[in-house]
């Protein structure tokens, strides 16, 4: 944690040991394997599971046609079947690459879909508990100074 070093009752700067700066490097890794691992076992559950809805493309679909899940405004948008196919296999196939965000310079794209994916879902249902805790574990990996397109020396 970064610790307070006032210089002057109106100014305050931090720094950060070597110590915390390692914590940080530990917890951000450790997140991203977290997200890595949730995502992909998720996908992999989906696409191998018992629900043929993922595997069919009819599982967003499915979602909003359920009045309990899909928020009213949604429902009735009437969303062609086509884009929702697309957008089924697209989470779908967004949950299995999430390894990806192992490799540096796949983790800031990766992150961003992601990211949207989630946010989407709190938007689309009345169910954002899955969603909202992913909000929350993108938003506290961002905080990782490795994160992000790397920027150039010059």
């Amino acid at each position: 944690l970064p610790v307070l070093e006032p210089k002057a009752p109106w100014k305050a700067t931090t720094t950060t040991t070597p110590e915390t700066q390692q914590t940080l490097a530990a917890a951000t890794t450790a997140m991203w394997v977290l997200l890595a691992v949730a995502n992909l076992s998720a996908g992999v559950t989906k696409l191998f599971g018992g629900d043929d809805a993922w595997r069919d493309g009819s599982a967003l679909a499915t979602l909003l046609a359920q009045s309990a899940w899909a928020r009213p405004v949604v429902r009735d948008l009437g969303l062609p079947g086509g884009l929702l196919w697309l957008l089924s296999w697209g989470a779908l196939l967004l949950e299995i690459a999430a390894p990806a965000v192992l490799l540096r310079w796949l983790r800031f794209p990766w992150w961003i879909a992601s990211l949207c994916l989630h946010l989407s879902g709190l938007l689309l249902f009345t169910i954002p508990q899955v969603s909202l805790g992913m909000v929350l574990v993108h938003l506290f990996v961002a905080v990782d100074p490795r994160f992000g397109p790397r920027r150039s020396s010059r």
